[in-house]
């Protein structure tokens, strides 16, 4: 039975229907009025047979009123008399067409809010009305919310008719075709739903719901990328919608980008709180990342909105676990189990916390029970085994070994187990040969490559340090730099490969000094078996060593001597060139760049230099913003090649393309600071302040204590008014780095912003002492003595900073105000010409230019520069002291024009 509220809200979208047809609903009087309110009574209480009387004698009477035929048809449906029913509702249709989408919106309505047999119910009259075959698109309406309803109830192919029925009378609504894609994802069928949406986007851009949509059915085809990419659309174009925003997290989990995907389930649970969804993936992410604490107070969350929920609890338990409580841990397994008995990951888990509680036999139990487990069944039996072995109960481990071996005989895991347990049996080199065969069967497991390198020290092997290298490489390439300076130490320090990837892991952990030495003393062991490309290699590591620790000639000499001994080798040149544009020597790290690219057309960081060097060079080279743009297409992913070609771009002018790019950059990582930190000043530049500050607040909250990144902060907060912001951000950069020029001449900026120019004067007059060959320092003190009235030390001030920075435009400016207020109108002209030519763009100097001009009765060229700052800025037009300049100039030119 539908519940009354349902049908009273039915009743008055209904009723609206009915009168925008024309009707007169419940506006008749007496006893017509009176049996109307009995049936709809009759109704609401469920006595259909009743209320189908009442109304079968109102539609006599008023066969023209829509609404009556409707409630008819209504509760004959409900009285089960369906043929009686449809021909309600086709007269009822008839008289009042609004009709139909009205049913159709409140059946819809019931079925998407989860009450799919009412919907059924509510609707199977009206479609039955519906007369084959359908070939008018009114009736789309009815035939989606029917194709729903059944979608809810589980009437999968009957709803495929339905909603590919109405897409065919309707191929034009975007909303029609998310439906039916939806229901082609349920029913499996990605790649229709891939067209579908695509479709609807094509129909819709604007539809968050077919972006959305898109990226559900590229990611269930294995498009995981695509499927980001689709979900960040739908996120542009409605950024609270939070289905995208909790399938963009899953979507990222699944791509092993944990971390992000954190984030997301982040914003997810910021948006609503209340969804216990979001906070359970955000919990299982930080678990998957190991961040324990943080998946506890998730996971805890969690319980708040649903106690009983177990995987709620089991998740806590895995936290309590990894936080080393095991005994709080047991007990949420246990609660766990309480409400779900059969959770397998909630038995395993219970049996780990026994075994760190040292109940080792009652753990043997919980995984003994999980033997046949179709998801944990082998982990529960290698984990058995393992915990048999350490209970020295070896015939039962025995038993489990040779079950392994019928289970799992091709299986890394197993030979991993029998390595193992015959290392606890002291057998040391038989434990070797079962490593030996778990390695080759999966050859990438560092953790495996270990085993076998321990196993065959202990068992006194000669191929210990080859094992031992082979760990050092791996660890290497997944930049796990202590674990691999780790692993080449034990290889053995008279090996001269063992000393060089010592070097190359210390230098990736930042140990510099430590990395030179070692790479000197792996040269020093190079005899004349070693190729002249590899020593030519470590050489050239050392060189990058020496430059990250400040010996840059040293550095120099040595990817110099590298690259005349490796001329074709990407690496080398493209180390060499790293080192050489450190040294600020741009024309040789083009040339060392351009020959590893020529060398391997794939090596990425090779065009990212070359990119790097060209801009910095010049950065309108058009060549330059090429190979950006190559290294961007060629690497979509990478985001160094998104942040080179929008550096490019930038610089170039292009600034709408810089910006595409850097938001390139922050689809692939979205913490990035150096991304957040360029696209924020890149939107400020623009005037998009709003847009700026949080760029630059997403930056700051990586890196709190980034300097640069809290002064130019600063300056946008200045220029949006935020004063008080402001200040407390730049009293935060002088906490941070006390020492900071930057950070000091902030502070003074905001002071004079806020009004208080005699501390600002204070804060300059200081940061010039201390550093005087500093132009900002001048520039603040120069700025600060004119708001104080002090003209000639402004100017004294200003002029120093200009022989410290001559080119910038911003220090003209106000040297030419300052110059200005001292009557100097020549040396003013001549300061503001410098502006100009520096910043050709900027409305405020070219308005400036032209009153300086002015003074100096430069009448012509005061036009031409005036009309050039309405040109950049019209709005500079409706400002009095823009007329009042402009009328001057005028009658000047008037009174010298011989005509008059």
């Amino acid at each position: 039975m539908m519940r009354v509220g349902v049908w009273l809200a039915g009743l008055l979208v209904l009723g609206s229907a009915s009168r925008a047809a024309g009707q007169e609903s419940g506006v008749e009087a007496g006893e017509t009025a009176a049996r109307r309110a009995e049936a709809e009574a009759a109704l609401a209480a469920g006595d259909a047979a009743g209320a189908a009387a009442l109304l079968e004698a109102l539609a006599a009477e008023h066969p023209e009123d829509a609404l009556v035929q409707a409630r008819l048809g209504e509760a004959l449906s409900r009285a089960g008399r369906g043929i009686e029913a449809a021909a309600a509702f086709r007269r009822a249709f008839a008289a009042a067409p609004a009709l139909v989408a009205a049913y159709a919106a409140v059946g819809r309505e019931m079925a998407l809010g989860g009450r799919a047999d009412e919907a059924v119910a509510f609707l199977r009259a009206p479609r039955a009305a519906v007369v084959e075959p359908v070939n008018d698109a009114r009736w789309a309406p009815l035939l989606r919310a029917w194709g729903v309803a059944l979608r809810g109830v589980g009437r999968l192919a009957e709803a495929l008719a339905e909603l590919t029925r109405a897409v065919e009378l309707a191929p034009g609504d975007a909303e029609l075709r998310v439906d039916l894609g939806n229901l082609q994802l349920q029913l499996g069928s990605a790649e229709a739903a891939r067209r579908t949406f695509l479709e609807a986007q094509r129909l819709d851009p604007s539809s968050a719901q077919a972006a959305n949509g898109l990226g559900r059915s590229l990611v269930a085809s294995g498009q995981l990328e695509g499927g980001v990419a689709a979900y960040r659309r739908a996120l542009e174009l409605q950024p609270r919608y939070l289905a995208p925003r909790n399938n963009l997290g899953l979507a990222l989990a699944q791509l092993g980008r944990e971390a992000e995907a954190a984030d997301v389930f982040r914003e997810v649970v910021a948006l609503d709180p209340g969804y216990l969804r979001g906070w359970l993936n955000l919990g299982n992410t930080l678990l998957s990342l190991e961040r324990w604490e943080e998946a506890e107070l998730a996971l805890r969350l969690a319980l708040e909105l649903d106690g009983n929920e177990a995987e709620a609890h089991e998740g806590l338990g895995r936290a309590l676990l990894g936080r080393g409580k095991a005994a709080e841990a047991l007990a949420s397994f246990e609660r766990a189990l309480a409400r779900a008995p059969d959770r397998p990951r909630s038995r395993y888990g219970a049996g780990e916390a026994l075994v760190a509680l040292g109940r080792g036999a009652e753990a043997v139990e919980r995984f003994a029970g999980l033997r046949g487990d179709p998801e944990l069944g082998e982990d529960a039996l290698l984990r058995l085994g393992a915990l048999l072995v350490d209970l020295r109960r070896l015939r039962e481990a025995q038993d489990v070994c040779v079950e392994l071996r019928v289970r799992l005989p091709e299986d890394a895991r197993f030979w991993v187990f029998v390595g193992r347990a015959l290392r606890a049996a002291g057998k040391a080199a038989e434990a070797a040969e079962a490593l030996r065969r778990a390695l080759a069967l999966t050859p990438a497991d560092v953790r495996v490559a270990t085993d076998l390198a321990e196993a065959l020290r202990a068992a006194g092997s000669a191929d210990a340090a080859g094992a031992y290298m082979l760990v050092g490489r791996r660890q290497l390439a997944a930049r796990r730099w202590d674990e691999a300076a780790n692993a080449f130490r034990l290889a053995g320090p008279g090996l001269a490969e063992a000393r060089a990837g010592l070097g190359e892991a210390l230098l990736g952990s930042g140990r510099f000094a430590e990395a030179a030495a070692e790479l000197a003393e792996a040269l020093r062991l190079f005899d004349a078996s070693t190729p002249p490309a590899r020593a030519a290699e470590v050489r050239a590591l050392r060189g990058v060593a020496l430059a990250r620790a400040g010996q840059a000639a040293a550095a120099v000499d040595e990817v110099e001597s590298a690259g005349r001994a490796a001329p074709t080798s990407a690496r080398v040149q493209a180390m060499r060139g790293d080192v050489l544009l450190a040294a600020g020597r741009v024309e040789a790290a083009i040339d060392a760049f351009a020959r590893a690219a020529a060398a391997d057309r794939d090596d990425l960081q090779a065009l990212l230099g070359l990119c790097r060097a060209r801009v910095l060079r010049d950065p309108a080279d058009a060549e330059g913003e090429r190979v950006c743009r190559e290294a961007a297409d060629r690497v979509p992913s990478s985001v160094e090649a998104q942040k080179a070609l929008g550096r490019a771009l930038e610089a170039a002018g292009r600034l709408e393309e810089a910006v595409a790019a850097y938001e390139g950059a922050l689809m692939v990582a979205p913490r990035d600071v150096e991304a957040n930190h360029l696209l924020g000043n890149l939107q400020a530049r623009r005037g998009e302040l709003s847009a700026a500050l949080e760029r630059l607040a997403a930056a700051s909250a990586a890196a709190p204590d980034d300097v640069d990144l809290l002064v130019d902060r600063v300056s946008v907060l200045i220029e949006a008014g935020r004063l008080d912001e402001a200040l407390a951000e730049a009293e935060r950069a002088v906490a941070a780095a006390p020492a900071s020029v930057r950070a000091r001449a902030a502070r003074g900026w905001v002071l004079l912003a806020r009004g208080d120019a005699a501390a600002a004067e204070q804060a300059f007059r200081g940061l010039a002492e201390a550093a005087a060959g500093e132009a900002e320092a001048w520039h603040g003190l120069g700025a600060a003595e004119l708001a104080l009235g002090r003209v000639d030390a402004a100017v004294a001030a200003l002029e120093r900073a200009a022989g410290l920075a001559p080119e910038s435009a911003q220090v003209q400016l106000d040297r030419g105000t300052a110059l200005r207020a001292a009557g100097e109108g020549a040396r003013a002209v001549e300061a503001l010409g410098i502006a100009r030519r520096l910043a050709p763009g900027d409305a405020g100097v070219a308005f400036a230019l032209a009153g300086a001009l002015a003074e100096v009765g430069r009448w012509s060229e005061a036009d031409q520069a005036l009309e050039q700052a309405f040109e950049l800025e019209p709005g500079l037009a409706d400002r009095p002291e823009f007329g009042a300049l402009r009328q001057r100039i005028l009658t000047q030119l008037e009174s010298a024009s011989p005509e008059r």
